[in-house]
């Protein structure tokens, strides 16, 4: 009680607005291109659709934009900090980080108060009171104060990981702890993050664990260690492959021409020409008749002898028949196989499960692939059911809900059901982030929302559309 007492009626606001937007699952919904909220569980519009994009609740207060410009509201529908920002993030930690219309970041509170000046070339959001922050090309952390905690003097810093940050400065890494004070000398070609209370540098060209005080706790004197996988990690040591485990110790000798990390207990080795597949204790599992053999995924390595490509099991037996031009990795119960140039998919017992008929197959992403045929792209789902026409000169990835597409040398987007949203009229386009895409047309930069507005900044001007210059109050 005391607590809440501290930061007054405010707080008691916020907590009972978090209170009810968590026990009503309000969230963004969509109707002709604008947004709203609504309360998800009880199917109620709590928000009329009004905005350009509307984004969830974070600590009591949602994002939304407007025109170009950005601010917040309750759950309410309240507009708690006015529409008057170019660019904010959703809040973490209690501030939210805004960019200006030079480019430079600072931060405001629940208020929309400005508490840190906008003069960063780069900042990351609040976490446990301190953000990653840049200027001139050097980094460091700033409190909520806008105080420097670790000076801006740094080339390169990790955000923290047990109390401390890997920092490189020139061409060495040390640590340093929260409160800026160099913990550990900055001796070390490379540095990772602490984990489990220890961390792995390179000094003089070999590889070594540390802990907390920087004092060595066991050598590894190997040309190269990659990282751990099912706790062992493949090392490299007078050319030859071997694996360690996390005291540094040797627990598979150096005898592999190649080989893998272990993935689900088994890894793939090299041994005087010939492919073995080993356990975690070097015993051969199975020797493979194979000329080469992938790591495994889904219980399942790809295989080849000659030109031609299947899939083994954990056994080493051939469960899927080796005559494939080329094979993907599982992913999803589904790898994608060629055959006389045209690309289809099987499932994990060989089964046909969409038709060679294709030119080119991406991967699934999100149930959604891109295809092409006969020179056109468009996607279809895993039933083989063509969701977006083949009929683009080319197609990309869905971000926030939309994928872009080309006719011509022109771009647009698409929604997932196929409908156009922006129309194909601009020479470039960069995938959308945070509600807004960077377009190029006519020789002129601007940014777009997602019903194709056009937004400015300073002397960028869009070409033939009503510009909306978006800037900070």
């Amino acid at each position: 009680m005391n607590q809440l007492k501290k930061y007054g009626i405010l707080s008691l606001s916020l907590l009972a607005a978090t209170i009810a937007t968590n026990a009503q699952e309000i969230t963004p919904f969509s109707e002709g291109g604008i947004f709203g909220y609504k309360d998800s569980k009880a199917n109620a519009v709590k928000v009329a659709p009004k905005y350009d994009m509307a984004y969830d609740f974070r600590e009591g207060f949602a994002k939304v934009t407007k025109d170009g410009k950005a601010g917040f509201i309750d759950s309410t529908g309240t507009e708690i900090i006015p529409l008057t920002f170019h660019y904010v993030s959703s809040f973490s930690d209690g501030l939210a980080r805004f960019e200006n219309e030079n480019g430079k970041w600072g931060f405001i509170d629940k208020k929309g108060k400005v508490v840190i000046a906008a003069s960063y070339d780069m900042a990351t959001p609040f976490s446990e009171g301190m953000a990653l922050v840049e200027k001139a090309g050097r980094k460091g952390f700033i409190d909520k104060k806008g105080i420097n905690v670790i000076p801006l003097i740094n080339d390169e810093i990790t955000f923290f990981s047990e109390g401390m940050a890997a920092v490189r400065r020139g061409n060495k890494w040390g640590y340093l702890n929260k409160n800026g004070t160099v913990a550990i000398q900055f001796n070390y070609e490379e540095a990772t993050p602490f984990t489990e209370g220890s961390a792995l540098v390179k000094k003089s060209a070999h590889w070594e664990r540390i802990d907390k005080k920087g004092m060595k706790m066991y050598g590894l004197y190997y040309d190269e260690v990659l990282s751990f996988s099912e706790g062992f990690a493949l090392a490299l040591q007078d050319g030859m492959f071997g694996y360690i485990n996390k005291e540094g110790e040797q627990v598979i000798p150096f005898q592999y021409e190649s080989a893998s990390p272990f993935a689900e207990g088994i890894a793939q080795v090299k041994k005087d020409g010939k492919y073995l597949m080993i356990d975690t204790l070097g015993k051969v599992v199975t020797e493979l008749p194979y000329e080469e053999v992938s790591a495994f995924s889904e219980n399942l390595a790809k295989a080849r002898r000659g030109t031609k490509w299947g899939f083994i099991n954990k056994s080493g037996k051939t469960v899927i028949p080796l005559v494939y031009d080329e094979v993907s990795h599982f992913s999803d119960g589904i790898a994608i196989v060629t055959q006389n140039g045209k690309k289809g998919c099987i499932n994990k017992q060989g089964q046909m499960v969409i038709s060679m008929v294709y030119d080119h197959i991406y991967p699934f992403n999100n149930g959604l692939a891109i295809v092409r045929k006969n020179n056109k792209a468009g996607f279809i789902d895993i039933q083989n059911h063509e969701i977006i026409p083949i009929k683009y000169d080319d197609a990309y990835d869905f971000a926030e809900d939309v994928a872009t597409i080309k006719i011509g040398s022109k771009y647009g987007f698409v929604d997932i059901k196929g409908k156009l949203v922006v129309p194909v009229e601009f020479d470039s386009v960069q995938p959308y982030q945070d509600g807004l895409s960077k377009v190029e047309r006519n020789g002129k930069t601007f940014y777009i929302n997602k019903s194709g507005k056009c937004l400015v900044f300073k002397d960028c001007k869009c070409d033939g559309v009503e510009d909306i210059l978006v800037s900070q109050k």
